[in-house]
């Protein structure tokens, strides 16, 4: 019994010794972070990359963001790229920890007075490490913990996060909102003022002198919005070394553009001084985004003459391949082997010269008149133009003549034009 006791004794006392020992073990496994970085406390990150210098501070505000001390002074620092940046350094741990070493044995791996650096600040405590060379027998570089003094070896390659550019923290994105989200803008400029709407599927506009309101060509004002949203920030230099508005003649912009979209969200795009020939810098609600392309400029100069939608309609003669009009009867007009015929209870040939006048007016529409307080009023012809599928190219209303043109209408739109008399004459029959 005694023999079985000790054999029972020794068992437990080694199995204790085994788990203390696995214990230790993982504990010692357990990662070392290169950096404690609590991202919520941080106040001030300061970076060198070999050649710039980059300081961004948090707001003392409420719910402030970050910005940049240097070297855009005044800009708002893109915070979700400073918190990616932060995350990734917080993933960063030390694999094998080389002690203290002294200045002449730190420059034997590549850790000298220009060598990049990263020092955090958050409540006061400063976190500051520097860049050494890569370690040549494993995946990690050699790193000063300069408030330790001591040499580490990180797990990993990290000149990525020391090198990086004051750039990087900044969005080149000047507008974050979808294309298809805006429902109203303008364009304000010394000269005059261009007010556009959607209404439906259409734009319209007005200028700020003339009591008229136009539909806006789609296709121009859909570039033109294509344009505008795909803005990115080219440039961030500065002419005074602090990105001040008034530097940037922001403060007396050449031109600004308010955009307003269905969200509710308004924001106003302020055009300031041309730089470098080919850049121009912009402001966002009253902040300084940096240079864009001056090309730019073309758009919002342009005169509201380029947009209006003088053209009705806009399709080939070629692809029609039969029509309807209505008049006092309906005809109905087919076109076969190359020849027009007109068709219903007898096939009979018609005159291509008749058929190809009234393609050639009706695919070629220009309005000379917009009617948006009127009734399009008595429908006095009707044309319906379809392709060899049958399927439906266009189909115009022609109304009563008013203050000396005749108004048209076009089923899938709301607007009432007027035309030249002449144009709707030459295509009766």
């Amino acid at each position: 019994m005694k023999k079985n006791h000790i054999l029972l004794l020794v068992f437990i006392l080694g199995f204790a010794v085994y788990f203390i020992l696995a214990m230790l073990d993982n504990a010692a496994k357990k990662p070392v972070p290169l950096m404690g970085i609590e991202k919520n406390r941080v106040q001030i990150m300061d970076m060198f990359n070999g050649v710039n210098l980059t300081v961004i501070r948090k707001s003392d505000e409420a719910g402030g963001g970050f910005f940049f001390v240097s070297p855009f002074g005044g800009v708002v620092a893109e915070g979700k790229e400073v918190e990616s940046f932060l995350d990734e350094f917080a993933k960063v741990s030390v694999k094998a920890n080389l002690g203290t070493k002294d200045n002449e044995a730190l420059s034997e791996f590549g850790i000298g007075k220009n060598s990049p650096w990263v020092m955090v600040t958050s409540r006061g405590r400063e976190d500051a490490l520097i860049l050494g060379v890569r370690d040549p027998v494993s995946t990690g570089n050699y790193v000063l913990k300069k408030d330790r003094g001591e040499l580490v070896i990180t797990d990993r390659y990290v000149e990525n996060l020391f090198l990086r550019l004051p750039e990087s923290f900044r969005k080149r994105n000047v507008f974050e909102e979808k294309h298809s989200d805006i429902s109203a803008f303008s364009i304000a400029r010394k000269d005059m003022s261009i007010s556009f709407r959607k209404y439906g599927e259409g734009w319209y506009l007005k200028e700020s002198d003339s009591a008229e309101i136009y539909p806006s060509d789609t296709a121009r004002t859909d570039d033109f919005l294509s344009r505008m949203m795909a803005l990115e920030v080219r440039d961030f230099k500065s002419r005074d070394g602090w990105f001040s508005p008034e530097g940037c003649g922001l403060t007396s912009p050449v031109c600004s553009l308010t955009v307003f979209f269905a969200t509710g969200t308004v924001k106003v795009l302020d055009v300031g001084n041309v730089y470098d020939n080919d850049k121009v810098y912009v402001g966002l609600n009253g902040q300084v985004r940096g240079g864009v392309p001056a090309v730019f400029l073309d758009d919002l100069f342009r005169s509201a003459t380029y947009f209006v939608m003088y053209d009705i309609t806009s399709f080939s003669p070629s692809r029609v391949a039969a029509f309807t009009v209505k008049e006092d009867f309906e005809y109905k007009f087919e076109k076969k082997r190359g020849r027009w015929y007109r068709t219903g209870k007898k096939t009979r040939r018609t005159s291509n010269e008749i058929a190809g006048r009234v393609l050639l007016a009706a695919s070629r529409l220009r309005a000379e008149r917009f009617f948006f307080d009127q009734p399009l009023g008595e429908v006095r012809s009707e044309y319906v133009f379809y392709d060899r599928y049958g399927k439906e190219i266009s189909r115009i209303l022609i109304g009563d003549a008013s203050e000396g043109y005749v108004k048209v209408k076009l089923k899938d739109r709301k607007d009432i034009f007027g035309i030249s008399p002449w144009i709707a004459d030459s295509m009766k029959l």
